[in-house]
């Protein structure tokens, strides 16, 4: 635990410039919980240049890829997801990705009315 906590914050403070190899990392066939780390950090340096590589996961066979891009999405915040998460809160097969796609578009909203 302690390795992978120090790795993790190594990504993190590779910041932007490491953004397209975390971009080529996150979209490669590797095991979803591999994925779902890498989408993690580049929540975490939020940018809006990983708004498009992230809705592209929106149709990614993993469950638990989909619903770390919509959490990391939520940090890139662009106005460009907004009808993208409605579509997958209305089409998803998951309960679980549907659901957490209404709770991103009920905090793309609470942002809006506060902002």
């Amino acid at each position: 635990p302690e390795v992978g906590r120090q790795a993790f914050e190594a990504l993190v403070c590779f910041g932007r410039a490491g953004l397209p190899w975390l971009h080529r990392l996150m979209k490669k066939n590797y095991k979803a919980d591999l994925r779902e780390r890498v989408i993690d950090v580049i929540g975490k340096i939020a940018d809006g240049k990983s708004v498009d590589p992230l809705l592209e996961l929106l149709n990614d066979e993993s469950e638990i890829v989909r619903l770390a891009a919509i959490d990391a999405v939520c940090h890139c915040y662009d106005s460009l997801p907004l009808k993208r998460l409605i579509l997958v809160r209305k089409d998803d097969c998951s309960m679980e990705v549907r659901t957490r796609a209404e709770l991103a578009l009920k905090s793309f909203a609470q942002q809006e009315y506060l902002g």
